[in-house]
């Protein structure tokens, strides 16, 4: 366990049951949710001011009908870290780096399937659900210096638009909970923007392994 004299403020993410505290002391906290390329990924990580230094509490790619819950606490003591990320150590990003790779090639072998899945945001007497079939939907929970929020976003690469929903501030001891489920329509958002970049700036997965493979390629590593 890391132990700190005195609590964070960080988040406690419920898993089937299963608690884990994040927090780090001088630095910032997130849980980011994304579906894209139909595929779920959830991170609950901590990096210190100097971006050198990260905690990864959990992560994981969840399955449909997986719920999770997301409380604002005062952290006295963290879970034990998943993996602890020293952004100054080239054998150990090298070694990460390659571990990204195959498993990157053997997901995009899986692949298959078409349903439009997304998320299910449930907060006090709000519901909120995102998904886009050809995009990507995202939950971000941050904290840094005492500013707590949970953003909302659905990116569609098709009509190259951006949906966007109201910021939630967060306080003390409040929690929300996320389902992944099948959606069939999602929330109107306050407004959607025309965003050109949308299509040019984000990469599918297919071609991020392409880069990858290239760049390992040239490092010597494959």
């Amino acid at each position: 366990m890391i132990k700190k004299k005195a609590s964070m403020k960080g988040f406690e993410l419920t898993v089937n049951e299963k608690k884990i505290k994040g927090a780090i002391k001088e630095g910032s906290t997130c849980v980011i949710l994304t579906h894209r390329d139909n595929e779920y990924n959830i991170y609950f990580g901590s990096l210190d001011n100097a971006g050198m230094l990260s905690y990864i509490w959990y992560s994981s790619k969840p399955e449909d009908d997986a719920k999770f819950t997301i409380s604002v606490e005062d952290i006295g003591e963290t879970s034990e870290p998943a993996v602890i990320m020293d952004y100054s150590n080239k054998e150990q990003l090298n070694k990460l780096s390659l571990e990204y790779y195959y498993k990157l090639r053997d997901e995009l072998a899986k692949e298959e399937g078409n349903q439009i899945r997304g998320f299910i945001v449930r907060y006090k007497n709000e519901e909120i659900k995102i998904a886009a079939k050809d995009g990507l939907a995202m939950i971000d929970v941050f904290e840094n210096k005492g500013e707590r929020r949970l953003s909302i976003g659905l990116f569609d690469y098709a009509d190259s638009t951006r949906s966007i929903y109201d910021p939630i501030s967060l306080d003390m001891g409040d929690k929300f909970e996320v389902e992944l489920a099948e959606i069939e329509e999602s929330s109107q958002p306050v407004k959607v923007i025309k965003d050109n970049t949308i299509k040019c700036v984000t990469k599918s997965k297919p071609e991020v392994f392409m880069e990858l493979e290239n760049d390992l390629k040239k490092r010597g590593l494959l």
